[in-house]
C-alpha cells in the first residue's frame, strides 16, 4: 500500500500492485478531491500473460495452495469434502462480486468492498487439485530453483507433496 500511496502522490511514474490494490488505486484517483491531483492510473501489464508469452505455456503462474499435514493426510473424505466445498465457495465468490467485496472487507479491512468486487473480474482464481496440475507446479518451481535453490529447499517436492485420489 506503500507503493500505492507514492503513485497517488506522483511520488512514483509506475508500480506493480497485485489486485485488489489495483482495483482500489484506480477507484481512489477518480474520487474528488484525490483525483485533482493524482495521474490517470491504468493496468499495462498482465504478470501471468507475460509468463505464459516468456515461457510459451499458458498464461497462469500458480500462486496458492492448501496444505494436508500430520495424521489428516490419512483423512480421504475429509480432504475430499473440503476440495468439493472450496470449489462451490470459489464459484460463489466469483458469481456474487458485491457480496463477495462485503464479505472479504469484513476480514480483510485494508480494502473497500467496492474495489475488491471491482478486481474479481482481473484475477485467474481457480481452484485445481495440486495432482493434476503438477507438470505446470513442477515447471514452476524449476524457475524459482533456477534463480534461487534455497527457494524451494534446494530440490523439487517429491510424490507424497502431491495428494493422490
Amino acid at each position: 500500500m506503500d507503493a500505492a500511496q507514492q503513485l497517488i502522490m506522483r511520488r512514483a511514474d509506475n508500480i506493480l500492485l497485485p489486485e485488489p490494490a489495483t482495483s482500489m488505486v484506480m477507484r481512489k484517483t477518480k474520487s474528488f478531491p484525490i483525483s485533482i491531483i493524482a495521474p490517470t492510473v491504468f493496468r499495462s501489464v498482465d504478470l501471468q500473460a507475460d509468463w505464459g508469452d516468456v515461457y510459451q505455456r499458458e498464461g497462469k503462474i500458480p500462486q496458492a495452495g492448501m496444505a494436508v499435514v500430520g495424521k489428516m493426510i490419512e483423512k480421504k473424505e475429509i480432504i475430499k469434502k473440503f476440495q468439493e466445498e472450496y470449489t462451490k465457495a470459489m464459484q460463489w465468490y466469483k458469481t456474487h462480486k458485491v457480496a463477495s467485496g462485503k464479505l472479504v472487507v469484513k476480514y480483510v479491512d485494508m480494502f473497500n468492498p467496492e474495489a475488491v468486487s471491482d478486481s474479481i473480474g482481473f484475477v485467474q482464481l481457480d481452484v485445481k487439485k495440486a495432482i493434476d496440475v503438477k507438470e505446470d507446479l513442477n515447471f514452476f518451481f524449476n524457475v524459482l530453483k533456477e534463480d534461487n535453490p534455497k527457494i524451494i529447499g534446494g530440490t523439487l517436492p517429491d510424490d507424497n507433496f502431491y495428494i493422490q485420489d
